[in-house]
Protein backbone atom coordinates (compact mmCIF):
# COMPACT_ATOMS: atom_id res chain seq x y z
CA UNK A 1 0.00 0.00 0.00
CA UNK A 2 0.91 3.59 -0.78
CA UNK A 3 -0.15 6.89 0.63
CA UNK A 4 0.50 10.16 -1.53
CA UNK A 5 0.03 13.18 -0.05
CA UNK A 6 0.99 16.26 -1.24
CA UNK A 7 2.36 16.86 -4.78
CA UNK A 8 5.38 15.38 -5.82
CA UNK A 9 6.91 18.58 -7.45
CA UNK A 10 9.84 17.01 -10.11
CA UNK A 11 8.17 15.06 -12.82
CA UNK A 12 11.42 13.14 -13.00
CA UNK A 13 11.12 12.17 -9.05
CA UNK A 14 7.66 11.42 -9.24
CA UNK A 15 8.33 8.78 -11.94
CA UNK A 16 10.92 7.22 -9.57
CA UNK A 17 9.00 7.69 -6.97
CA UNK A 18 5.27 5.93 -8.82
CA UNK A 19 7.59 2.72 -9.69
CA UNK A 20 9.14 2.30 -6.24
CA UNK A 21 5.37 2.73 -4.87
CA UNK A 22 4.33 -0.53 -7.36
CA UNK A 23 8.01 -2.31 -5.73
CA UNK A 24 6.64 -1.91 -2.79
CA UNK A 25 3.36 -2.82 -3.09
CA UNK A 26 5.04 -5.92 -4.68
CA UNK A 27 7.09 -6.46 -2.02
CA UNK A 28 4.25 -6.00 0.53
CA UNK A 29 5.54 -2.64 2.28
CA UNK A 30 3.91 0.24 3.43
CA UNK A 31 4.88 3.31 1.28
CA UNK A 32 4.31 6.90 2.55
CA UNK A 33 5.48 9.58 0.47
CA UNK A 34 4.52 13.37 1.88
CA UNK A 35 5.85 16.55 0.42
CA UNK A 36 7.40 18.01 -2.68
CA UNK A 37 10.78 18.97 -4.14
CA UNK A 38 10.45 22.14 -6.97
CA UNK A 39 11.64 21.30 -10.36
CA UNK A 40 14.70 22.49 -11.16
CA UNK A 41 16.13 23.07 -7.40
CA UNK A 42 18.65 20.13 -7.64
CA UNK A 43 19.23 18.46 -10.95
CA UNK A 44 16.92 15.07 -11.35
CA UNK A 45 20.69 13.36 -11.82
CA UNK A 46 21.39 13.96 -8.22
CA UNK A 47 17.88 13.37 -6.86
CA UNK A 48 17.43 10.15 -8.75
CA UNK A 49 20.43 7.63 -7.13
CA UNK A 50 19.64 9.57 -3.51
CA UNK A 51 15.85 8.87 -3.10
CA UNK A 52 16.45 5.43 -5.15
CA UNK A 53 19.18 4.30 -3.25
CA UNK A 54 18.06 5.49 0.48
CA UNK A 55 14.29 3.31 -0.84
CA UNK A 56 16.11 0.53 -1.77
CA UNK A 57 18.22 -0.03 1.14
CA UNK A 58 14.56 1.06 3.49
CA UNK A 59 13.18 -1.89 1.44
CA UNK A 60 15.61 -4.30 2.25
CA UNK A 61 16.00 -3.74 5.86
CA UNK A 62 11.86 -4.52 6.18
CA UNK A 63 12.55 -7.36 4.15
CA UNK A 64 10.92 -10.00 6.32
CA UNK A 65 9.50 -8.23 9.18
CA UNK A 66 5.86 -8.19 10.30
CA UNK A 67 4.82 -4.86 9.42
CA UNK A 68 6.71 -3.72 6.70
CA UNK A 69 6.76 0.52 6.77
CA UNK A 70 9.03 2.85 4.85
CA UNK A 71 8.17 6.43 4.93
CA UNK A 72 10.13 9.44 2.35
CA UNK A 73 9.35 12.88 2.71
CA UNK A 74 10.47 15.79 0.50
CA UNK A 75 10.85 19.57 1.17
CA UNK A 76 12.33 22.43 -0.24
CA UNK A 77 12.48 25.66 -0.43
CA UNK A 78 14.68 28.49 -1.88
CA UNK A 79 18.26 27.36 0.26
CA UNK A 80 17.67 23.20 1.06
CA UNK A 81 15.97 20.68 -0.87
CA UNK A 82 15.58 17.94 1.79
CA UNK A 83 15.00 14.12 1.17
CA UNK A 84 14.24 11.87 4.78
CA UNK A 85 13.95 8.19 4.40
CA UNK A 86 12.62 6.06 7.23
CA UNK A 87 11.65 2.34 8.19
CA UNK A 88 10.54 0.19 10.79
CA UNK A 89 13.67 -2.59 10.35
CA UNK A 90 16.54 -3.37 12.61
CA UNK A 91 18.22 0.06 12.44
CA UNK A 92 21.50 0.69 12.33
CA UNK A 93 24.46 0.81 15.66
CA UNK A 94 26.37 3.51 16.43
CA UNK A 95 29.48 2.09 15.09
CA UNK A 96 27.44 0.62 11.74
CA UNK A 97 25.90 4.33 11.62
CA UNK A 98 29.28 5.71 11.71
CA UNK A 99 30.65 3.68 8.55
CA UNK A 100 27.50 3.82 6.26
CA UNK A 101 28.88 6.23 3.44
CA UNK A 102 32.26 4.06 3.79
CA UNK A 103 32.71 2.85 0.02
CA UNK A 104 32.29 -0.92 0.45
CA UNK A 105 30.46 -0.94 3.78
CA UNK A 106 27.34 -2.89 3.79
CA UNK A 107 25.03 -5.09 5.73
CA UNK A 108 23.88 -7.34 3.14
CA UNK A 109 25.22 -11.00 2.71
CA UNK A 110 28.31 -11.12 0.51
CA UNK A 111 27.85 -13.56 -2.53
CA UNK A 112 28.29 -14.42 -5.85
CA UNK A 113 26.09 -10.72 -6.77
CA UNK A 114 27.96 -9.17 -4.26
CA UNK A 115 30.76 -7.28 -6.36
CA UNK A 116 28.91 -4.16 -6.67
CA UNK A 117 27.46 -3.96 -2.59
CA UNK A 118 28.60 -0.91 -0.36
CA UNK A 119 28.20 1.59 -3.19
CA UNK A 120 24.66 3.24 -3.02
CA UNK A 121 25.13 5.15 0.32
CA UNK A 122 28.88 5.77 -0.84
CA UNK A 123 27.10 7.66 -4.02
CA UNK A 124 24.42 9.16 -1.64
CA UNK A 125 26.87 11.04 0.46
CA UNK A 126 29.07 12.42 -3.00
CA UNK A 127 25.86 13.69 -4.00
CA UNK A 128 25.39 15.82 -0.76
CA UNK A 129 28.95 16.69 -0.79
CA UNK A 130 28.88 17.88 -4.21
CA UNK A 131 25.39 20.00 -3.23
CA UNK A 132 27.45 21.58 -0.19
CA UNK A 133 24.78 19.64 2.01
CA UNK A 134 24.68 16.88 4.25
CA UNK A 135 23.96 13.14 5.37
CA UNK A 136 22.66 12.48 8.87
CA UNK A 137 22.05 8.65 10.10
CA UNK A 138 20.03 8.29 13.09
CA UNK A 139 16.84 6.05 14.67
CA UNK A 140 13.32 6.85 12.63
CA UNK A 141 10.41 7.31 14.93
CA UNK A 142 9.14 4.12 13.43
CA UNK A 143 12.07 2.76 15.30
CA UNK A 144 14.72 1.82 11.89
CA UNK A 145 17.04 3.59 10.37
CA UNK A 146 16.18 7.39 9.24
CA UNK A 147 18.26 9.01 6.66
CA UNK A 148 18.36 13.08 6.12
CA UNK A 149 19.79 14.57 3.41
CA UNK A 150 20.33 17.58 2.72
CA UNK A 151 21.41 19.68 -0.68
CA UNK A 152 21.84 23.16 -1.63
CA UNK A 153 20.20 23.97 -4.87
CA UNK A 154 23.29 25.04 -7.27
CA UNK A 155 22.03 28.76 -7.78
CA UNK A 156 22.11 29.38 -4.11
CA UNK A 157 25.50 28.21 -3.94
CA UNK A 158 26.35 30.19 -6.87
CA UNK A 159 25.43 33.23 -5.35
CA UNK A 160 27.12 32.85 -2.46
CA UNK A 161 30.43 32.86 -4.01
Amino acid sequence: TTLFAGALGDRVVAALLLGKSAEAGERGVELRLTGSVDEGLVAARDLVPVIGNLVDNAFDAVAGRPQRRVDVSLGSDEDTVTVVVGDDGPGLSDEDAAHVLDRGWTTKASGSSGGGRGVGLTLVGQVARRHGGSVEVGRSPLGGAQFVVTLRPVRTRSADR
